[in-house]
């Protein structure tokens, strides 16, 4: 576990050792868990030190961790491959949506398609000092945007930029305008990411 200047734990991991026949020689973590950047960084020195280790395997890395940036040489760290160990299917939209952070003040209408019927319509979004309140307008009302219901997942969890939806053909917006509002309120820094497989 590593302790803060105070001597309070604000992080640990629990790892194991690969054995001897496996090369190059690894220590594979199994749960880390931190509170700070600088107790993350200190725990992955703990097990870059270890003697004779020559490879940390770290399998549920987030896919936009800071720790190459933090090694000597960051072209030593690799990737075996990409998983996803978090899926969202969004059920209740206003519920769902109003439970997120956004960006700043300002309103706009979503129009989703849903196949299975379950989360299909369209809805306004009244955004205060972050915070939101969703509801659902009456048929008939034209969005700002259109989506297919696959793009809620990543836009509640921040998982995909605005632009990066619209260039997949997941996200119509009305206009270039709309797309720029609807990234200033919905972008988030980051990649949401699951500490452990579920």
């Amino acid at each position: 576990m590593h302790l803060d200047d105070a001597g309070r734990i604000d992080g640990y991991v629990t790892y194991a050792f690969a054995g001897w026949d496996p090369k190059p020689i690894t220590l594979e973590v199994r749960d880390l868990v931190t509170t700070t950047a600088a107790a993350r960084r200190e725990l992955f020195r703990f097990l870059a030190l270890h003697d004779l280790v020559e490879r940390v395997s770290y399998p549920v890395a987030a896919a936009d961790d800071p720790l190459p940036w933090a090694l000597e040489d960051p072209a030593r760290v690799t990737y075996a491959e990409r998983g996803h160990c978090l899926w969202v299917r969004v059920l209740d939209v206003p519920v769902a949506f109003a439970a997120r952070h956004y960006n700043g003040s300002g309103s706009f209408t979503l129009r989703v398609q849903d196949p299975m019927g379950l989360a299909g319509g369209c809805y306004g979004f009244e955004i205060l000092d972050g915070r939101a309140t969703v509801t659902a307008l009456p048929e008939g009302t034209v969005g700002d945007a259109a989506c297919n219901v696959s793009a809620l997942g990543p836009l509640l969890l921040g998982a995909a930029g605005i632009a990066d939806l619209a260039g997949a053909g997941l996200l119509e917006p009305a206009s270039e305008r709309v797309l720029g509002m609807l990234a200033g309120f919905l972008d988030l820094p980051g990649l949401p990411h699951a500490i452990n497989e579920f």
